[in-house]
């Protein structure tokens, strides 16, 4: 009997790795459930550093970087806090791009905002199309809003399926502010 237990943990440990390894291998254009939607999302972090992105000599990250045309000297610092959106397995803690509008100090811990997580096939940093923050929705001290939107079933899911296809001015959000030293010193 110990044996057989023994085996049965042993395959649902197995089981469970290589479904966490299918998962991280799945390629972004297939997660067609997050992608081209406004999600409401929760800041976990609100500076995520953005400095050094572009400067990796992988031959991967460097061919992706080509697909969104990032260019370093134009992207490298852009203002982002890493937010979280989804539930259960289905959680997703990336960073967004802050938009000129909002400042870091609305957006501590806990806070809610709006983030578009763009189309992969549609994402570019040339247009301004990458995961993004559009708005703030509710400061992180402010327990009612917060409230109301976990009533509502708002809380870290889709708000809009089917967004414009120029959701950012929609929001009137732009993206053209770089972090500051200030900023770096502050929250880093």
């Amino acid at each position: 009997m110990k044996k057989i237990t023994t085996a049965l943990k042993l395959l649902a440990v197995g089981l469970f790795a290589l479904n966490l390894s299918a998962c991280g291998l799945m390629p972004p254009s297939e997660r067609k459930d997050v992608y081209g939607m406004v999600w409401r999302a929760t800041i976990v972090k609100q500076y995520a550093d953005t400095s050094k992105v572009g400067t990796s000599k992988d031959e991967g990250t460097v061919e992706v970087l080509k697909l969104l045309h990032f260019v370093p000297s134009r992207d490298s610092g852009l203002r982002a806090a890493f937010v979280q959106y989804g539930e259960g397995w289905d959680t997703h803690t990336p960073y967004a791009v802050v938009p000129d509008q909002v400042e870091f100090s609305q957006i501590k811990r806990g806070a809610l905002v709006d983030v578009m997580e763009e189309q992969w096939a549609t994402s570019s940093y040339e247009t301004a199309h990458f995961r993004r923050i559009l708005r703030v929705v509710c400061e992180s001290d402010d327990d009612k809003c917060i409230d109301a939107e976990k009533t509502a079933k708002r809380y870290k899911a889709v708000v809009d399926e089917h967004p414009p296809a120029d959701v950012s001015a929609k929001y009137g959000a732009t993206y053209l502010r770089r972090v500051t030293p200030e900023e770096i010193a502050k929250y880093k």
